[in-house]
């Protein structure tokens, strides 16, 4: 055969691959006739070329796959493996709940919309909640059709048999307390009633609106009735099990992976709600952040949990589709837990108002936002979080004048060490540090093992070793900073206040109720870890407790606030320092909608259960 007639072979065998390519499923063969010259003759040769099957198989599998990626939105897993992928009580010891479940399956009553400028609270599985003119009595009213994922309706008899479970078995998790309930009863089908055993104006906000992460689970009667609340998984596939009257229905899971589809039959289509548009979620679980942010420069992850600033501009970069909640910087949102400088009140000098005021003075907020937290951030004036909620409080603050009065945000490094001085504190010319009697004037700064907050610490102490004080990071592993904190063993900390989104509890952490008896441990991360106690203390704790008594949005809790922070300014027991952040890269390759600071329909934190908003305004892109 001549190399001309070879040549031309090989041009119809690579023609037929790549018509085979273009081809439907069925032939597995392509003929091909080629008019050739051989030995000055034209002739017409015929070229059969053998397709194999797997070719055509992986032509196919392309494309169905980018078809199913375009129906798919992925999830990153926020706390990432999940040791028992097979256990779906949300109220059993060890259980997870931010790999879909609750985002995808489990419905709350309220969402609390921290992003509405008003604090709106949006009706989801409930139509309504109030209260009598004494808060004693609440009735919450359910939607009408609401049902479970196997059909079965939900309404009054499930609301009450959860409550009841949940006042009977004081060990489950995610459980609201339901101590102050004195009765609840089930007024009709979509009517539930609780009597208090005193007043409460917060009892509904607290228990059933979704301020953060979530709030109250209801489960069905007809599948929990005859099982123990506290042993039961809630899974079994060949029964549909899990059940609940979310969106979506789980399809698998693994550890580090879990599938939900879209249930077309949803009840929220006939109230009113979107069936939302992607028909399959996934959470995945990939690991390091370095391993996350390639997953998503790969198209493999729509929603990525916190990165720091430089993974998510090499993903801006690299991408070209990545966005975060704002366009530029601080482009991170604000997460609910405000971080502070802590002391601890029960030891010296740290319990001495002038000595932590000068240790104010040494803090340079602006040099930590601008490195420790690369300008995401901004200096807190409150240990609030900065939302709508809240706000207009800590304005009202300023407005009065307060922070004049008391500067929080005042650097100068020479008023710290006139303030030292006045305190009797003279300078040791040879190690460069404060002395008072013979004994150094030294600070250990605790914080858990977290790159914020070693980096945080970390120029805290070189602030306050310039100003003379002998400071040192203690960084600890968190079940050891944990029990230190509870117990009151650090001499200073960098740390954060949580705990609900309401004004009243937010103020609260401070209260001396809180204040455990000797030898006992703290009830809580929050709860006055600091021991602040004392003539002041107590009257902004009297403070405090009156807003306990006033209606969330009340004009009262404006006076009250001022009240207790000029008490609170004034004693300074702990110092904010910077505001919480989470820089959560959304990709919209395949999905847009994503709330934004130019869209903030709601926040952007798909860890929590107001994802059930967002997959309401997530639309596909067209390719």
């Amino acid at each position: 055969m001549s190399k001309k007639l070879f040549a031309t072979l090989a041009v119809c065998a690579i023609l037929a691959l790549a018509l085979a390519a273009c081809a439907p499923p069925e032939p597995e063969t392509i003929t091909v006739v080629e008019t050739v010259v051989v030995e000055g003759e034209v002739q017409e040769v015929v070229v059969t070329v053998e397709v194999e099957k797997e070719v055509i198989k992986e032509v196919e599998a392309v494309d169905e796959a980018e078809l199913e990626r375009r129906k798919t939105v992925i999830f990153d897993i926020d706390e990432g493996l999940v040791a028992d992928p097979e256990l779906w009580n949300p109220f059993a010891a060890g259980r997870r709940l931010e790999h879909g479940f609750f985002q995808a399956m489990i419905e709350p009553l309220f969402i609390l919309n921290l992003e509405s400028p008003t604090g709106e609270v949006i009706n989801w599985l409930g139509e309504s909640m109030e209260s009598n003119d004494d808060a004693t009595v609440w009735t919450i009213k359910l939607r009408e059709g609401i049902k479970w994922s196997d059909a079965e309706t939900l309404d009054a008899d499930d609301f009450v048999f959860t409550v009841n479970m949940g006042m009977n078995t004081p060990d489950l998790m995610t459980m609201p307390a339901f101590e102050n309930v004195a009765s609840v009863e089930k007024v009709d089908d979509l009517t539930v009633q609780f009597t208090l055993t005193a007043t409460d104006y917060r009892f509904g906000y607290t228990n059933f609106v979704v301020t953060s992460t979530s709030s109250f689970f209801i489960v069905p009667e007809h599948i929990w009735a005859d099982q123990d609340p506290v042993t039961f998984t809630n899974y079994d596939p060949d029964q549909g099990w899990p059940v609940f009257s979310g969106p979506y229905l789980l399809e698998s899971v693994s550890e580090t992976e879990f599938t939900y589809v879209r249930n077309d039959d949803w009840w929220g289509v006939d109230a009113g709600f979107k069936l939302p548009a992607p028909e399959k979620l996934v959470w995945v679980a990939y690991g390091s952040e370095e391993t996350r942010t390639a997953a998503m420069a790969r198209n493999e992850l729509d929603s990525l949990m916190g990165v720091n600033l430089g993974s998510y501009l090499a993903l801006k970069q690299m991408t070209g589709t990545t966005i975060a909640w704002h366009a530029d910087l601080p482009y991170a949102w604000i997460d609910p837990c405000a971080r502070n400088f802590h002391f601890n009140l029960t030891k010296e000098p740290w319990n001495d108002v002038a000595m932590r005021e000068a240790v104010n003075y040494a803090i340079d907020r602006a040099q930590i936002i601008d490195i420790a937290y690369e300008s995401t951030s901004s200096a807190s004036q409150h240990w609030l979080p900065a939302y709508n909620v809240f706000n207009s409080y800590v304005q009202s603050a300023v407005d009065e004048g307060l922070y004049d009065q008391y500067p929080l945000h005042t650097y100068d490094p020479e008023k710290a060490k006139a303030g030292f001085e006045a305190l009797g504190y003279t300078m040791n010319a040879e190690t460069g540090y404060y002395e008072k009697d013979g004994v150094e004037l030294a600070m250990s700064i605790a914080n858990f093992d977290a790159t914020e907050m070693n980096s945080t610490v970390s120029l805290l102490v070189e602030q306050f070793q310039a100003v003379g004080v002998n400071a040192v990071q203690d960084i600890q592993p968190i079940p050891a900073f944990i029990e230190n904190l509870t117990g009151a063993g650090f001499d200073t900390y960098y740390f954060f206040v949580c705990g609900p989104i309401d004004l009243w509890a937010k103020m609260d952490t401070f209260s001396t109720r809180h204040i455990p008896a000797e030898g006992e441990t703290s009830s809580g991360f929050y709860a006055n870890t600091q021991r602040w106690d004392g003539e002041a203390a107590q009257a902004y704790s009297d403070l405090v407790a009156q807003m306990a008594d006033v209606p969330p949005g009340d004009p009262q809790l404006e006076q009250l606030f001022l009240d207790s922070m000029e008490l609170w300014l004034a004693e300074k027991p702990a110092l904010p320092i910077a505001q919480a952040v989470k820089l959560v890269p959304f990709d919209q390759t395949y999905w847009t909608g994503w709330p934004t600071a130019d869209n903030p329909y709601i926040a952007p934190a798909t860890w929590w259960q107001v994802t059930h908003v967002i997959l309401q305004n997530l639309e596909p892109v067209t390719p």
